[in-house]
């Protein structure tokens, strides 16, 4: 079984070496990143490291642009299972046997990363409250945690699922998910995460959960603007659980 880590890669020259020499050795067969038109020398960096896949955009095409590009080459290259991770460090390369597992046991056909589970799972209770202490002392932002919290909390009232990780893009995914899940029609942002996971469920996918560390490097030139995101997740939410209330509706009678 073919096994491949994907990664969009963007300004990330400062860390992206460290993150792929730490993916555990014989674990994976291939490692393809794309630089998306990076403005610092990650480029340079990625095509002086011997083993890699490295594709390049000539223009920006965004988060959910290189996702695409990324998705498509595992396709192309006979992956049988791709795992999505990036490459600014947030996602621990020591976690990549956990995330494979459901899928090469047979469990699941999608695995999501839970930053939110993992964090509370490590956290040191305050008051008797790991969620307090996850705020008050937790590797994630506490500002962070709260709009993880509470979009999180929306999307599944709107949806009616129970996923505690709607905007993780740590994400390991079978052949035939990646081929059921029409990923080309998605945005180019940073919505594709949360719109990856909302058409897997409906699509009938088995999909699971695994708890990963949250980790924040501030080497790692992300530019994800958290207030922002959080506003184009509430427009996705009304707009989508507007789309599926008419797709759900029972056809009018004729009689």
């Amino acid at each position: 079984m073919k096994t491949c880590v994907i990664m969009p890669a963007y300004n990330a020259g400062k860390v992206v070496e460290s993150v792929i020499k730490r993916i555990p050795a014989g674990l994976i067969d291939e490692v393809i990143i794309v630089d998306d038109a990076s403005r610092d020398n990650t480029f340079e960096v990625l095509s002086a490291i011997p083993g890699l896949i490295v594709l390049r955009h000539p223009e920006n095409q965004g988060y959910g642009g290189a996702q695409i590009t990324l998705h498509d080459a595992a396709i192309q290259r006979e992956a049988d299972v791709a795992v999505l991770m990036h490459a600014d460090g947030g996602h621990l390369p020591e976690e990549l046997p956990q995330m494979l597992e459901p899928i090469l046991s047979g469990q699941a056909q999608v695995v999501i990363g839970a930053r939110i589970h993992g964090v509370l799972e490590k956290a040191h209770p305050l008051l008797g409250s790991r969620l307090l202490g996850a705020l008050w002392n937790g590797p994630m932002p506490a500002t962070r945690l709260l709009g993880h919290l509470f979009l999180t909390g929306i999307q599944n009232f709107a949806f009616g699922t129970h996923y505690d990780a709607w905007h993780s893009g740590y994400r390991a995914m079978s052949r035939d998910a990646m081929r059921r899940v029409p990923y080309h029609d998605f945005g180019t942002g940073y919505l594709f995460d949360t719109e990856f996971l909302l058409t897997a469920h409906l699509a009938g996918l088995k999909i699971k959960e695994v708890p990963v560390s949250s980790f924040y490097d501030p080497r790692s030139g992300s530019t994800a603007e958290p207030f922002s995101y959080g506003l184009k997740v509430l427009g996705y939410i009304l707009r989508r659980r507007w789309r599926l209330f008419f797709q759900l509706r029972p056809a009018k009678s004729d009689s």
